[in-house]
C-alpha cells in the first residue's frame, strides 16, 4: 500500500459496488483497510493540519469519515455496503448542519469541495436576508469563484423562486436549497498521486472566503 490511492482503490469501490455482502467485505476487507480507509485518514489528516496551520479552520474542527456500511435501520431498499466513503471537519459534538470542506472517493473517483447539507430552513433564510442587506462580500466570492474556474456551484433551486432584491449574479445562491461548492477528479494521475494532499490544499484554499462567509451568518 502507498500513503494515497491508487487503481486498487477504485477496484475495490467498483467491486463492493457489484457485491455489497457481507461475505464479499469480509473476504476484501484487508484491501478496504489499505486501499480505502487508511489513504482516506491519511489525507484527511494532512488536510486538517493544512488548513488548521492556515487559520482556515478555526472552530475546532475534526475529522468525521464515514462508513463503509449504512445504518441498518435507514436502508429504505439501498444495500448495507455502500461503493462510495467521504470525509469532512466538523466541531466536535456537532449535530447541526455547519459549513464542511468534503472529499469524497467513488468508482468515478474524487469527489471534494465546500459547503453545507441539509442547512435548514433556518440557515437559507439567514443566507437571503444577508444577501439582500449587504450582497457585495458573496457578489465578490461569487466572481472569484468564476474566475477561478476550479469549483461549480449548481445546486438544486427552489420551485417557486423567493422574489427579492438579489443581483442577478447571486440569484442561484439567493434561490438555493443546498449550498456546496464542488469539483470531480476522475480516476487517473492526479488522484493516485503522491502529491495529492498539496494538490488538494492549494485548491480548497481559494474556497476559504466562502468558509469564512458561511460561517459568520452560521453564528
Amino acid at each position: 500500500m502507498s500513503d494515497l490511492f491508487s487503481p486498487a482503490t477504485i477496484d475495490f469501490l467498483f467491486g463492493i459496488g457489484l457485491n455489497p455482502y457481507k461475505s464479499w467485505y469480509e473476504e476484501h476487507k484487508g484491501e478496504y483497510l489499505s486501499e480505502v480507509r487508511e489513504p482516506m485518514l491519511f489525507l484527511a489528516s494532512s488536510l486538517q493540519k493544512a488548513l488548521t496551520a492556515e487559520g482556515v479552520l478555526a472552530n475546532g474542527e475534526n475529522v468525521r469519515l464515514a462508513r463503509i456500511t449504512r445504518d441498518a435501520r435507514r436502508l429504505r431498499g439501498r444495500p448495507l455496503y455502500r461503493d462510495h466513503v467521504w470525509f469532512s471537519f466538523k466541531p466536535a459534538g456537532q449535530k447541526e448542519s455547519v459549513p464542511s470542506f468534503f472529499f469524497e472517493i467513488s468508482p468515478a473517483g474524487g469527489f471534494y469541495g465546500m459547503g453545507y447539507f441539509m442547512p435548514g430552513p433556518a440557515v437559507l433564510a439567514a443566507m437571503r436576508r444577508r444577501i439582500e442587506e449587504a450582497p457585495g462580500p458573496l457578489l465578490a466570492i461569487e466572481r472569484k469563484l468564476r474566475e477561478d474556474g476550479l469549483f461549480s456551484f449548481d445546486p438544486p433551486l427552489y420551485r417557486r423562486p423567493f422574489k427579492g432584491p438579489a443581483p442577478p449574479e447571486l440569484e442561484k445562491w439567493y434561490n438555493a436549497r443546498e449550498l456546496y461548492v464542488e469539483r470531480a477528479m476522475p480516476p487517473g494521475p492526479e488522484l493516485f498521486s503522491a502529491s495529492l494532499p498539496e494538490l488538494l490544499f492549494k485548491e480548497l484554499m481559494t474556497l476559504a472566503p466562502l468558509y469564512a462567509y458561511f460561517w459568520d451568518f452560521h453564528t
